[in-house]
């Protein structure tokens, strides 16, 4: 349900763009009850117990689908993260960002770091020739 997209040499080794957060600030985003909660729920050789056993992709499929609701919020999570972030450090994120012509004819949905790429094109093509281009950022 969540994917972390790291195209690897371009994004690594851009390190001139990066800005580190101090800790202390990053300290202040986690909900640490719901990390000692998650912590508990972990196996642990002191604390035994039985997880599950042998099970078929039919009982398999039936336990990730009574995950999901446990995913129902993320967006409005992530959401409520990156405002709190903006207003700590002036930087915006968001799940999807879009830039371009408002009536665009043509959009480009993209992932990564092509997505500056893509967006600096739609910017130029339609600010210097007119083009009703666009890029939705995932």
């Amino acid at each position: 349900p969540v994917q972390h997209f790291f195209d690897v040499f371009r994004t690594s080794h851009e390190v001139n763009k990066v800005k580190l957060l101090d800790y202390d600030m990053m300290k202040g985003f986690i909900n640490w009850d719901a990390v000692k909660t998650h912590h508990d729920l972990a196996m642990n050789p002191r604390h035994p117990h039985m997880q599950g056993q042998s099970q078929g992709p039919d009982i398999f499929f039936q336990c990730v689908e009574a995950a999901n609701p446990l995913y129902d919020g993320l967006a409005d999570l992530f959401e409520e993260k990156a405002a709190l972030l903006q207003e700590k450090t002036g930087h915006s994120y968001a799940l999807y960002a879009y830039e371009g012509h408002f009536m665009a004819t043509d959009v480009i949905v993209v992932m990564g770091s092509g997505a500056v790429t893509c967006g600096e094109t739609a910017d130029y093509l339609v600010k210097q020739r007119g083009q009703r281009v666009g890029v939705l950022k995932v």
